[in-house]
């Protein structure tokens, strides 16, 4: 992914399948990033 800190600001992201496999890692990078 791109370094852009602010590409998720004032939006919502719904991740389905986050409970394991790339769901989750999705779903942990989107948290990471805000």
């Amino acid at each position: 992914m791109n370094c852009n800190l602010n590409r998720y600001e004032g939006r919502v992201a719904v991740v389905t399948g986050g409970a394991d496999g790339i769901g989750k890692a999705i779903a942990i990078r989107l948290a990471e990033e805000g």
